[in-house]
């Protein structure tokens, strides 16, 4: 019984003989098929962690694992596809296979999740990746439309300040990552939302705003920033935030 295997495989100890053996009897594609299956998605998905890419192998075997996984029904699933990613960055060629397998795409539309937990295990997942010393351009130059299409639409607020966020966070992570950043629309597409209706996105558009270096702000930026302050009403939920970030950015 293939779950058997899996299952005796996920609970022991395990070395490079375990896992060839375990995959002599379960072959990848067996336990790929097996995360159709709502009894044993998880077990599945604990094994495939387990059988850490430590090879081309593995990497050619893995096949369709990612778009099934990261699409998944079950969340656990999803959240687990992504954990194995991040294990495929250690890979000596796992930045150059997910790019060449477009996986950066699959990462950056995780941020859409309606699952927090994956959600956010996403956003981890993209500033790790973006932060890698050797690699983080390279994946970030990859993810360029893909970023741009989620900061720009306006379909779903709560994906786009996700993205947004996520985009600040990589500002401020490294030299290569604010060099990206300020090349998108991140900081134009804040400053469009702090004008924004929508109190709830005021206030999340002015907190991640205010997560930028002041320096990162010019002149024109401050000006967005002092009419549209000027604007708000002063019951408003935002109005104490965007006061504090004017002054913070003036000073």
């Amino acid at each position: 019984d293939q779950t058997k295997i899996l299952h005796d495989f996920v609970n022991s100890p395990i070395n490079q003989s375990t896992k060839e053996a375990v995959l002599s009897k379960v072959p990848m594609e067996a336990i790929i098929a097996l995360l159709d299956q709502d009894s044993s998605a998880e077990l599945a998905c604990d094994a495939l962690c387990k059988l850490v890419p430590e090879s081309v192998d593995f990497l050619k075997a893995a096949g369709s694992l990612w778009s099934i996984g990261m699409t998944h029904r079950n969340y656990l699933v999803r959240k687990s596809t992504l954990s194995l990613l991040g294990d495929l960055a250690t890979h000596e060629n796992g930045f150059h296979y997910m790019i060449e397998n477009h996986l950066v795409k699959l990462i950056i539309s995780s941020l859409k999740d309606g699952q927090l937990k994956v959600s956010c295990a996403a956003s981890n997942l993209i500033i790790k990746f973006a932060s890698d010393a050797e690699y983080g351009a390279l994946f970030l130059e990859a993810s360029r439309l893909d970023f741009e299409d989620l900061i720009t639409s306006d379909a779903d607020s709560i994906s786009q300040l996700r993205a947004l966020e996520t985009l600040c966070k990589i500002w401020s992570a490294s030299p290569s990552g604010s060099q990206f950043c300020r090349s998108t629309s991140t900081k134009q597409v804040l400053l469009e939302l702090v004008a924004s209706d929508d109190c709830l996105v005021q206030m999340n558009a002015v907190e991640i705003l205010c997560s930028l270096s002041p320096h990162e702000l010019e002149a024109a930026d401050m000006e967005v920033l002092l009419s549209a302050a000027e604007d708000m009403s002063p019951d408003a939920p935002a109005a104490p935030q965007l006061a504090l970030a004017a002054a913070r950015f003036l000073a």
